[in-house]
């Protein structure tokens, strides 16, 4: 399983493998304020890829820090397929295809522990 280890500001990276984790920086410690960080994930192409993430534990400022979300390899924001924020752990997701992003962004102010994911490309 792979993994994405944080301590700090940089954050964010690309990870190419079936299954593996995303943290937020310095989790499970509070997240620094104005954080941006994106994150982009590959699984190996199958006949019908897709990948399936499970939140092991989400929070957020609610409705000033976001965890966006999105298809393909590119993080755009305006394409982006849903916005996590808050402190209620979010409902698995899944994207059709071989590659996923997540972009977290915090504001000036309050910050929270962060979130821990695990994503599984298997099938």
């Amino acid at each position: 399983m792979s993994s994405f280890i944080h301590v700090g500001i940089p954050c964010g990276g690309s990870e190419n493998a079936t299954t593996g984790d995303i943290f937020s920086p310095n989790y499970p410690r509070n997240y620094n304020s104005r954080t941006n960080c994106q994150y982009v994930i590959y699984v190996p192409p199958t006949k019908r890829p897709s990948i399936r993430v499970t939140f092991q534990d989400f929070a957020l400022e609610d409705a000033y820090d976001f965890l966006y979300y999105g298809a393909g390899d590119q993080p755009n924001l305006s394409e982006a397929l849903g916005q996590l924020t808050g402190l209620n752990t979010p409902e698995d997701i899944m994207v059709e295809g071989s590659a996923m992003w997540f972009w977290l962004a915090s504001d000036s102010s309050v910050t929270f522990r962060g979130f821990a994911l695990t994503w599984d490309g298997s099938g």
